[in-house]
């Protein structure tokens, strides 16, 4: 069982699962999120993204796009940003408030790099469904009808809430001194043992699918269900056994899910 403070590191983890403050780690962590911010917007703009676009030598970026007064965004491309700040702020959050570990410098830096990464993949994308010339009602406002941007939208909101307010139910299940050695499997957790992990899997989804349809959204969600089922649920399980042991194990045995309830 592990001691209170006792730093534990299981291979394949990218995060020592040690309870404290990293003032380093956690600022580090912030700046490079909001640093994603102005990056998505150069690249909706097409400044950036066309010239990127240009050295992969896709087709060229068409320029007449009709554009709104808000930050100089077509609606499409606003939503797009919008889902950018989205998890920047949610990633933010969960750092200052939700996270009780420590920061590592190390995942401090390919945490943001990951999300900043594929946040950038979508920007790009987006850029080529919207010049693509196959999608005229995306230059507009008309963009709101598209069923495939009002699933996406309502999934990436979804996908947000599921790992939100799971998280902050396992907190305040922490939080509580009479629950001190106990796991959690309450709330949300009921429903998948890993549903925090589900919901950011369902928000990408959502994320992608808004940015450049079925096909893309589906890798996404492939790539990461991969991850989580072969990687991240093992580790996390495996630090969990050691922690608590049989009650862990009990826990486990009631929830039939891993990840996204009704699916796996």
């Amino acid at each position: 069982m592990e001691k209170p403070g006792s730093e534990e590191k299981i291979p394949g983890d990218y995060i020592v699962r040690k309870h404290g403050s990293s003032p380093i780690g956690t600022t580090l962590f912030v700046i490079l999120r909001l640093l994603d911010l102005p990056l998505q917007y150069a690249l909706l703009t097409q400044k950036l993204g066309a010239y990127i676009l240009q050295l992969l030598r896709t087709r060229a970026v068409t320029p007449q796009i009709t554009r709104t007064t808000v930050l100089d965004l077509t609606p499409y491309q606003l939503a797009v940003f919008a889902m950018a700040m989205g998890t920047t702020i949610k990633h933010i959050f969960w750092v200052l408030y939700i996270s009780q570990l420590e920061m590592p410098v190390a995942a401090a830096v390919m945490i943001p790099t990951f999300n900043t990464v594929f946040n950038s993949v979508n920007s790009l994308l987006s850029i080529c469904v919207l010049t693509s010339g196959y999608t005229p009602a995306y230059d507009d406002k008309s963009i709101f009808l598209s069923p495939t941007f009002a699933i996406g939208v309502l999934l990436y909101i979804a996908g947000m809430l599921l790992e939100t307010i799971s998280e902050l139910q396992r907190k305040q299940f922490k939080g509580n001194p009479a629950n001190k050695g106990k796991p959690y499997s309450g709330g949300l957790f009921a429903w998948a043992s890993h549903i925090n992990y589900g919901g950011f899997a369902v928000c990408r989804f959502g994320y992608g699918l808004v940015c450049a349809g079925w096909a893309w959204a589906t890798v996404v969600v492939a790539w990461l269900g991969f991850d989580f089922g072969a990687r991240a649920a093992p580790v996390l399980e495996e630090y969990c056994y050691k922690k608590y042991g049989d009650a862990y194990s009990k826990a486990v045995e009631k929830t039939r899910y891993k990840l996204i309830p009704g699916i796996y």
